[in-house]
């Protein structure tokens, strides 16, 4: 199969899709080099993420220049964030952007390529490991050192959740996927709920106005699910809750 980024990263081959979200598809990678095979984690994001979207910009009346013009803004917006992520790179406890390359479609739209160290989810390690006491007080210190490099900056993480905590051969947590999300779900023409906000502050959640105590709260609620038996406050004593019971402790 030919790997969607061929036409910037030849060398890079497509080994397997490792993961996919609400703003793109993740992909373990390879090449090869004289000390053997390196690996990466490649992220595509598609801009529009939703089929159908340009056509309906165009019922509205837009040109294909002017809806192109649009995406390719909402495009370096996005590539903002992204800039923001290479930026603290050096940081133990952030994940390690490479390269990054944006790619005009042919037809409407632009695709994003972001290449990161290839490193394991903690929902997947924690699957695969038992998540001790200590080890999750150590996830809390790595991570909080993450968001003081971040917050020194004046940067915000917004989507700090177990999804975008990820875990490196030596046990050390890190950090990664800065408000790409985030900036993906502001940037969509068609309003449409892309999860439920199980672990963002209640000022994030109400759209008030927030800072980087937000970011602390999320790492918070992710803590307490890792020291609670993997739940979220006023869930159920049950591992899978009713959607009305994970709603009500949501809004609680």
């Amino acid at each position: 199969m030919k790997a969607p980024w061929a036409a910037v990263w030849p060398d890079w081959h497509l080994e397997n899709r490792i993961g996919y979200g609400a703003c793109g598809v993740v992909y373990q990678a390879w090449r090869g080099t004289d000390g053997g095979r390196e690996q990466a984690a490649i992220k595509v994001i598609r801009i529009p993420r939703q089929e159908g979207e340009a056509e309906g910009l165009a019922g509205e009346g837009l040109s294909r220049e002017e809806i192109q013009h649009y995406y390719r803004e909402s495009a370096e917006d996005l590539m903002s964030e992204v800039r923001i992520a290479q930026d603290l790179r050096d940081n133990p406890h952030i994940v390690r952007i490479e390269d990054y390359a944006l790619l005009e479609e042919e037809t409407t739209g632009f695709t994003l390529f972001i290449r990161m160290e290839y490193l394991t989810s903690l929902p997947l390690w924690s699957s695969r490991h038992t998540l001790m006491p200590e080890d999750a007080i150590r996830m809390g210190r790595e991570i909080c050192d993450a968001l003081a490099a971040c917050h020194r900056q004046k940067i915000l993480h917004r989507d700090v959740k177990p999804e975008n905590i990820f875990v490196d051969e030596s046990g050390r947590f890190k950090l990664g996927d800065f408000g790409i999300s985030r900036k993906m779900e502001r940037m969509t023409t068609y309003l449409t709920s892309v999860g439920t906000p199980l672990y963002e502050a209640p000022e994030v959640f109400l759209k008030q106005s927030y800072d980087g105590r937000a970011d602390l709260y999320s790492l918070g609620l992710v803590l307490y699910r890792y020291l609670n038996r993997g739940r979220l406050p006023f869930m159920s004593e049950g591992r899978l809750s009713s959607p009305q019971d994970r709603r009500r402790a949501m809004e609680w």
